[in-house]
C-alpha cells in the first residue's frame, strides 16, 4: 500500500516547488519567523539539499503509486487495464510537472 505521508510530502513538495518558482522576493528585513522567512534565497548547499530531498520524495511517491495501482489491478479487474492506465498517466503527469518545478527553483544566495 502507498504510504499516505509520502504522497502528502511529495504533493506538498511539488506545490512548494511551483510556489517557489513563481513567488516574488520578500524584503530582506523580514524577521526570522517561519511564517515570514524569505525562502526566495538560500545558501547553495541548502538549496541543493532541499532540491535533493524533493526529488527523492517525488521518486518514492511515483514508485509507491505504481505499486498501489498494480495492487488494485490484482484485487479488482473491473475496467482494467484502462483504470490502471488512467491512474499511471495522472501520476506521471504530476511527477513530470513536479520535477520541472523543482528544477526551476534556483534561489539566489542569501
Amino acid at each position: 500500500m502507498v504510504n499516505t505521508r509520502t504522497i502528502v510530502f511529495a504533493a506538498a513538495s511539488a506545490a512548494i516547488a511551483f510556489g517557489l518558482a513563481l513567488d516574488s522576493p520578500q524584503p530582506q528585513s523580514a524577521p526570522r519567523d517561519w511564517r515570514t522567512l524569505n525562502i526566495n534565497c538560500a545558501d547553495p548547499d541548502v538549496s541543493a539539499r532541499i532540491r535533493t530531498l524533493m526529488l527523492d520524495a517525488l521518486d518514492e511517491a511515483l514508485k509507491e503509486r505504481v505499486q498501489q495501482t498494480f495492487s488494485i489491478w490484482l484485487r479488482d479487474e473491473t475496467g482494467q487495464p484502462d483504470r490502471a492506465r488512467t491512474g499511471i498517466r495522472q501520476a506521471l503527469a504530476a511527477y513530470i510537472l513536479a520535477i520541472e518545478g523543482v528544477h526551476r527553483w534556483h534561489p539566489p544566495p542569501c
